[in-house]
């Protein structure tokens, strides 16, 4: 058909300005989308070639057509991110009043003194050990670096806080 044609040429230049990993799914999209406007367009009648190309001038630009449909996927990846568990305990913290935004400072507080404690621990006993050659592997010292560079992360968020 003469429309489907027509259509289908449009799609062809929207998808060349989306992504190639996203340019199947947006050219079925975009395709439902056309033709579906193209038959509300015609207003129950059979459409026809004219109101194919009213429909498509409306449109306008191909390049503005992707970046709208691209702009539209991107809302709907948001709002299905929100949907995710981890993002709404986020929300939670984010939403937090000022008590409970402290209580979560101390919890983290006593956590970086504890990670401290441990990469001192860790870090000294590996050094000691390989010294002695009690252990060999430098695993001890592996994890007392990990929990200090963590308890280091943590007290600039802390920081960054104040």
């Amino acid at each position: 058909m003469v429309i489907d044609r027509k259509i289908e040429r449009y799609v062809k230049e929207v998808v060349q300005y989306i992504p190639s990993r996203l340019r199947a799914e947006a050219e079925a999209e975009i395709t439902e989308m056309l033709t579906d406007m193209v038959r509300d367009h015609a207003g129950g009648k059979e459409p026809d070639i004219l109101d194919a190309r009213e429909v498509l001038d409306e449109l306008g630009d191909p390049g503005i057509m992707a970046m709208s449909w691209m702009e539209t996927r991107q809302d709907l990846e948001e709002e299905s991110f929100l949907d995710n568990p981890a993002a709404k305990i986020m929300g939670l913290f984010i939403s937090a009043d000022n008590e409970s935004v402290e209580k979560m400072n101390r919890i983290l507080r006593l956590m970086l003194m504890v990670f401290s404690v441990l990469a001192v621990f860790f870090v000294g006993f590996g050094i000691i050990a390989l010294g002695t050659h009690l252990i060999k592997t430098m695993l001890p010292i592996f994890l007392g670096c990990v929990l200090g560079l963590l308890a280091i992360a943590g007290r600039s968020v802390l920081v960054r806080q104040s």
